[in-house]
């Protein structure tokens, strides 16, 4: 990696992990790969597993979900990260931005009531080097695909540098950075790599 080289870091936290996709300011994919964190104190585990992220590559941006955004639905846990995760950026300096699913659909130009599967077949045929990953389609009495994670942050990834300044067709009210967040409280091994 050049010195020159700027990275965005989009994380999408899970009940069973976090979700991580980096991409350079090009457009070009870096890396992704889902963290599994069980037990006890996940929240403060994923915070700590950020921090080791933004360390490692040094990002300009921070992307995340934003659960506060018209039809979100993230668990309180969820939501308390997401915050924490906000709060950790803002600390070290980085850009901050939520996108909701919602700005995710419109980005990827999909119907708005498109489901998560849809949008992974939207990002993996934007990104082809994630298109071995794509996960088959959920019937409605299987859970979410663990890896559907890594979809999620590309999707808000590529959300977010459709807003960058100079993008022709990010919405502008879905391009703002966000503000600094709430203090909040509460509070594994790497699966589904993808190159280092």
């Amino acid at each position: 990696m050049s010195a020159d080289t700027s990275f965005v870091l989009a994380l999408a936290p899970v009940s069973r992990g976090l979700g991580v996709f980096v991409i350079d300011t090009t457009g070009r994919s870096i890396d992704w790969r889902v963290r599994e964190i069980r037990g006890f104190h996940k929240n403060a585990r994923a915070q700590a597993f950020a921090d080791e992220l933004i360390d490692e590559f040094r990002p300009v941006a921070l992307v995340i979900e934003d659960h506060r955004a018209t039809g979100a639905r993230r668990s309180h846990r969820i939501s308390v990260l997401l915050d924490l995760i906000a709060e950790l950026g803002a600390e070290r300096g980085l850009q901050v931005s939520r996108h909701g699913l919602k700005d995710v659909r419109v980005h990827l130009d999909l119907a708005p009531r498109a489901n998560k599967d849809d949008i992974a077949a939207a990002v993996a045929k934007r990104l082809p080097v994630l298109a071995p990953r794509l996960p088959k389609r959920k019937r409605i009495w299987e859970t979410e695909a663990h890896v559907m994670a890594i979809f999620t942050a590309a999707g808000l990834a590529l959300t977010h540098l459709g807003c960058a300044p100079g993008a022709e067709d990010g919405a502008p009210e879905a391009c703002l950075p966000e503000p600094p967040s709430h203090p909040c409280e509460e509070g594994g091994e790497d699966t589904q790599a993808g190159p280092a």
